[in-house]
């Protein structure tokens, strides 16, 4: 499904910044440009998050040691890198933790599907089931 978009025609920079227009047509944006000088096209999604929005679900950035313990979560979906697969890395003290984006409805339910994830995850990289701790967050 194609996004729609808005065209909003800007001029001026920081306390001159202001808004001229806005528009659904990217052509009748660029001829304004074409009357005014020193405009610019910014171009923004119409109703963005519209999907989660409407199902009560949101966007969590959740990141886990491996031993389950939080370290960081996250529900800024600007900076969430929205994938649901897990990343794991070494942090600067070599500790290891894991990333994984997740919708749910709340903090405490993003944790818990982070967990089921995070344990899903050591599995597969051939950790022992009885080693894998349970996060009791």
């Amino acid at each position: 499904m194609k996004e729609d978009m808005l065209f909003v025609v800007v001029e001026g920079e920081y306390s001159d910044y202001r808004i001229v227009g806005i528009y659904n047509d990217k052509e009748l944006a660029k001829r304004l440009t074409t009357f005014l000088k020193d405009t610019e096209i910014e171009e923004y999604p119409l109703n963005p998050h519209e999907k989660e929005l409407k199902s009560g679900l949101w966007w969590y950035r959740v990141t886990l040691e491996q031993d389950g313990s939080v370290r960081y979560v996250d529900s800024n979906p600007l900076e969430a890198d929205h994938k649901e697969l897990w990343h794991w890395e070494a942090d600067s003290l070599n500790a290891v933790i894991g990333t994984c984006g997740v919708l749910a409805k709340n903090r405490e339910d993003a944790i818990k599907i982070a967990d089921e994830r995070r344990r899903q995850s050591l599995v597969k990289l051939g950790v022992p089931e009885l080693a894998i701790k349970e996060n009791t967050t």
